[in-house]
């Protein structure tokens, strides 16, 4: 299997995994929003458009659009962990922005 044919699965599985994680709602993540001075609104926002951007990139039809979604939400993240001085927040986001942006590329 080709990595052209990874890098969309590997998207949306990690992009799944945020969602649930944003769902579920650990005390960390509660935390880190509430330090940020976002409710859990946005919190449930950022889930749902996670969900449905991973769902988007897992079906070819829709898949530049899913990482189009995936690229407006993380970039969205890091720039408010940039804005906030929270530079420490932003490995994962930005990992998945490469991803993402390598995503479009390949589609």
């Amino acid at each position: 299997m080709s990595v052209s044919h990874l890098l969309p699965w590997i998207l949306a599985v990690l992009l799944m995994a945020g969602g649930v994680l944003n769902l579920s709602a650990p005390v960390r993540i509660r935390r880190r929003y509430a330090r940020l001075g976002y409710g859990p609104r946005l919190r449930y926002l950022v889930a749902g458009g996670e969900i449905l951007a991973a769902g988007l990139v897992a079906l070819p039809a829709t898949r530049a659009m899913g990482a189009a979604l995936a690229i407006a939400i993380l970039s969205a993240i890091i720039g408010s962990a940039l804005a906030h001085r929270q530079p420490g927040m932003i490995g994962v986001s930005a990992f998945l922005l490469l991803v993402a942006l390598m995503t479009i590329a390949i589609s």
